[in-house]
């Protein structure tokens, strides 16, 4: 008898590990992206060229190799916009990939390590302004090279499991669970004191329209 119920609380066990392993290996991906996922990751990769007075400057740059595999992705965007009127230029980084890995790298951590000094602490954004309802909300920071006295770098970023996004504020915690999440990151000038210029927020707010056209919504 003893044996029986050695042996029966070994398949619990064993069932209960292979359940814990497979909800796991889906929440990182483990296995390949789920059929919606992999067709949400070919819509975003066909993200236009050209959005409002934004055109795409040289090719899609992609993610690393080690950067891709760190944050398991199913698909992303990397480019560089011009605006043909002004000439302004951003760089744009769209991930789609598992809750967990894309929820954890901020800029914070990446441009540290580039020689960049974040110049005050993070701030929530959003293109609507001030006054308005806020659909999309972003985290801004504002960055100067260590070495160089130069036009402060403004980036921008935020988090998306449907079609509006969000400076989280724990953002591992709050997308726990999700079976995939989009992450933006925009960088591009600094406002400069007096100028009526703009160029991250008049993208941001072309983009974004745009964007959700080419999101999965599940």
């Amino acid at each position: 008898m003893k044996s029986v119920k050695t042996f029966l609380l070994g398949v619990v066990l064993l069932g209960l590990t292979i359940g814990v392993g497979a909800v796991h290996g889906k929440l990182i991906g483990r296995w390949g992206p789920a059929p919606d996922v992999a067709q949400g990751a070919e819509l975003l990769e066909r993200l236009p060229g050209q959005i409002g007075e934004w055109k795409q400057a040289g090719k899609d740059q992609g993610i690393a190799p080690e950067a891709a595999r760190m944050l398991q992705c199913f698909g992303n965007v990397v480019r560089v916009y011009e605006n043909v009127r002004t000439g302004e230029r951003v760089s744009i980084a769209i991930i789609l990939g598992p809750a967990g890995p894309t929820s954890v790298h901020t800029p914070e951590i990446c441009y540290s390590s580039r020689d960049y000094q974040i110049r005050h602490d993070r701030e929530v954004w959003s293109p609507s302004g001030e006054g308005e309802e806020a659909t999309d909300t972003f985290w801004q920071l504002l960055l100067t090279k260590n070495d160089v006295s130069e036009t402060p770098l403004r980036v921008i970023y935020g988090w998306a499991d449907h079609k509006h996004w969000k400076a989280a504020e724990y953002p591992r915690f709050e997308y726990g669970g999700r079976g995939y999440l989009y992450k933006l990151q925009l960088a591009g000038p600094g406002v400069v004191e007096g100028s009526p210029q703009d160029a991250c927020g008049e993208f941001l707010t072309a983009l974004l329209p745009v964007l959700r056209d080419h999101m999965i919504d599940r």
